[in-house]
């Protein structure tokens, strides 16, 4: 059982299966927006269906872009008109699969010890090496104790399990762990549960890994959590030179590689959505 910090000892994190969704309900959404997406993008004349309320607009970014490049490359339009925006499917009604007052036991639960074992070994065998945006020793000495008193933090923990699951678990199983790892870690990220402004930055890359592409591919995808984490990071000044500030050698260390990571994810995910820096 972890405890994260400042929370009562009775709001203790309990081990069971990810809770099950609508999970037809959410595939069928999603087949419907990706058929939106290939059919935009096969048509070869313009789309010239209204956006009105009720319905998404779709933003295909600016001209460097991959979805702008495709539609470009598909309709050979000369003229000087650009088009970025088009219509999308009908906004879905949110339902709430558990109440409100459940929440928060639902963001503290994690699965079964095994599959978070499976999912934490997953990230930090096939993610962390290449983006290492948590300190591996130092999380793996906090999980592998299991001392109440110095828990990882579960912001971070639930993250991990989200990216581990992207990466070592096959379609439909991964979207819907991927659904609820997210769901749990934004409520965390967002009632501020966790205090520390680093662990918040390193959970928002985390969170990059993941897109909801059918309630919200704005709101919920890359873009906006490397935005998030840069506010976040130039707020803390990760971006000042700190040779010469009373930093610890491993709290410096620490500082400079994320900062370098999430300026990496900010030109990446820019030029992925053809959309402003975050920097």
């Amino acid at each position: 059982t972890f405890l994260p910090q400042g929370l009562r000892p009775d709001a203790a994190v309990h081990h069971r299966p990810p809770a099950q969704s609508d999970a037809g309900s959410v595939r069928e959404r999603g087949r419907e927006m990706e058929n939106r997406l290939v059919t935009l993008i096969d048509e070869e004349e313009p789309d010239r269906r209204e956006i009105q309320r009720g319905v998404r607009a779709i933003y295909v970014g600016d001209d460097v872009s991959n979805m702008s490049f495709l539609l470009r490359q598909q309709r050979a339009d000369d003229s000087s008109e650009k088009a970025y925006h088009y219509a999308g499917i009908e906004i879905p009604r949110r339902r709430l699969e558990i109440g409100h007052d459940q929440l928060q036991q639902d963001a503290l639960t994690l699965p079964e010890p095994a599959l978070v074992d499976e999912l934490v070994e997953a990230y930090f065998t096939h993610v962390n090496p290449i983006f290492p945006i948590v300190e591996e020793e130092h999380f793996m000495m906090q999980y592998r104790n299991r001392d109440p008193s110095d828990p990882p933090p579960i912001l971070i923990l639930q993250a991990i399990c989200l990216v581990g699951a992207h990466v070592s678990r096959p379609q439909p199983e991964r979207d819907e762990l991927k659904a609820t790892f997210f769901r749990r870690s934004k409520w965390l990220f967002d009632n501020r549960v966790e205090r520390n402004r680093d662990v918040l930055i390193q959970a928002a890359l985390l969170l990059t890994w993941h897109s909801d592409v059918v309630d919200d591919d704005v709101a919920a995808n890359a873009h906006y959590w490397v935005g998030v984490a840069a506010r976040i990071a130039t707020g803390l000044g990760m971006h000042r030179d700190l040779r010469c500030e009373k930093f610890t050698p491993s709290e410096r260390r620490v500082w400079r590689r994320v900062w370098w990571i999430l300026v990496q994810f900010d030109v990446l995910v820019s030029l992925s959505h053809g959309r402003p820096q975050a920097m």
